[in-house]
């Protein structure tokens, strides 16, 4: 069986309070935090590529589940929308490829790659094989 590589990514965004935002993005593993010159932050994977599921809780030497987009949200400025791009592949065996768009108040859009087949047959009435073996 072979490995899934991955790399996940944001646009760039406005937040509330940068300081608390940094605090934020400093509990975070397997990710990195950039900033642009204009002051909008954005994250890419360092790690597999995945965002993170999981933090590190030092006080009880534990790991508790968590829902970055979620959290992320509520770092948001209002009227932000940060978008969540994650596209992998193993091998050339097949591709992987999603996107979350979340707004400052919490609501979300996902567009996931495989929909494709189901748009094919929807709006043409046709069936195609897929790009994987």
């Amino acid at each position: 069986m072979a490995n899934w590589y991955g790399l996940s990514r944001t646009n760039t965004f406005k937040v509330k309070d940068e300081a608390t935002f940094r605090a934020w993005a400093d509990t975070l593993s397997e990710v990195e935090l950039f900033e642009e010159k204009d002051g909008r932050f954005g994250f890419y994977t360092t790690g597999e590529g995945m965002w993170p599921s999981c933090r590190y809780q030092e006080e009880c030497d534990d790991w508790s589940e968590m829902d970055f987009a979620e959290e992320l949200a509520t770092h948001l400025a209002e009227g932000e929308v940060a978008v969540l791009i994650t596209v992998g592949h193993e091998k050339a065996r097949y591709g992987t490829g999603y996107a979350v768009a979340i707004r400052s108040d919490g609501k979300t859009l996902a567009v996931n790659i495989d929909d494709i087949y189901t748009k094919v047959r929807r709006k043409w009435g046709m069936t195609s094989t897929r790009a994987e073996y």
